[in-house]
């Protein structure tokens, strides 16, 4: 699948070297499913919003392309305190942070993420949305 992020900030980081920098102190994490429109479109908002800030050293702003249960998923790795860009446009999109990886469906069943982090969450679809603010009922 095709998408429009800006792939040059990604990392090539992977095996013990992914696993050693998601148990960095003082980041968090954001693991999304690639192919949902929201999740690439929050991605987008994230780029934007720190390139209108002048950019991030590179340790404070970092995405991951990883191959995970058979689909392309992006890791977003923030600082702690800027948290909340994460959170606005996660809300934006209609999506849930749910903190940890549950296990998904592959092709060969049940699969459990391979990296561990103490700070990692999930980006997922939100069962309940709430309404746009200035929406009529």
């Amino acid at each position: 699948m095709t998408h429009p992020l800006d792939l040059s900030r990604f990392s090539a980081r992977s095996g013990p070297e992914l696993t050693e920098f998601l148990r960095s102190p003082g980041l968090v994490h954001y693991l999304g499913h690639i192919a949902r429109p929201s999740v690439a479109q929050c991605i987008l908002t994230i780029q934007e919003c720190e390139r209108e800030r002048g950019g991030q050293r590179d340790d404070d702003l970092a995405f991951h392309s990883i191959h995970w249960a058979d689909e392309e998923w992006v890791i977003t790795t923030l600082p702690w305190e800027r948290r909340m860009v994460m959170e606005a446009a996660a809300r934006a999109q209609e999506l849930a942070i749910l903190r940890g990886v549950p296990p998904v469906s592959s092709k060969r069943g049940k699969v459990v993420f391979p990296y561990p982090a103490s700070l990692l969450f999930t980006l997922a679809g939100n069962p309940y949305p709430t309404p746009h603010e200035g929406t009529v009922h």
